[in-house]
């Protein structure tokens, strides 16, 4: 074992910067784990590894070659220190934020408009009721104030046409009291004529009934 280790060495002194880790494996497998050398296969159904190692002029056998052009090579990944991943958590927080606010401004905004809107609206349909009341009471008071007139007027029209009535009244009485009292005139002056004329024994005198008679009393 202690030959096959310094064979390892060798290979490891001579052989490329590349194969130095898989020599540092092929030494944990001689300590007691499994071995896996570059250069080396497992046997199918032995469990042991064939092939060769790197000679003496350091240069790898064709196989570990292949072998070593089939593994990937390892890509450096950048290490974030705790401080830049604060830093970075921090920036998205604030962006956050910053958009957060941003659409509650616009929602606010939206919802003061949607307001002053359905204000306006409720000031327009109040304004437009008010216009319509003011319409119909305008309408009301000239309907009312038009039969007002009118039953002004014909109050005013009854009122001449019964003191029409009385001033043609008192005139038909005046007309027939000056008719009877002149007939009346006439009567009287003829009763006293006719006492006359008996008097003188012009005429004689007429019987009681139609003195009466004369007179219109009989």
């Amino acid at each position: 074992m202690a030959q096959h280790v310094a064979g390892s060495q060798k290979v490891v002194e001579g052989a490329a910067p590349g194969l130095v880790h898989n020599e540092q494996r092929v030494e944990h497998g001689l300590q007691g784990g499994p071995a896996t050398h570059a250069g080396m296969v497992p046997e199918p159904g032995s469990g042991g590894m064939v092939g060769s190692v790197a000679g003496p002029s350091g240069q790898a056998p064709h196989g570990m070659a292949a072998h070593e052009q089939a593994i990937p090579a390892e890509t450096a990944v950048p290490v974030i220190s705790a401080e830049e991943r604060e830093r970075q958590l921090a920036a998205e927080e604030m962006r956050l934020r910053a958009k957060e606010e941003k659409l509650t401004k616009h929602a606010d905004a939206y919802v003061e408009k949607k307001q002053r809107d359905a204000q306006a609206h409720v000031q327009h349909e109040i304004a437009k009721a008010d216009k319509n009341a003011e319409k119909a009471i305008s309408k009301a008071a000239h309907k009312e104030a038009t039969v007002h007139k009118k039953v002004e007027q014909k109050l005013a029209q009854a009122e001449q046409d019964r003191k029409k009535a009385e001033i043609d009244a008192e005139h038909r009485a005046a007309e027939k009291k000056a008719e009877a009292q002149q007939e009346a005139e006439e009567m009287i002056a003829a009763a006293k004529e006719k006492a006359e004329a008996i008097k003188r024994g012009d005429e004689v005198p007429e019987k009681p009934s139609a003195i009466k008679k004369i007179f219109g009393m009989a």
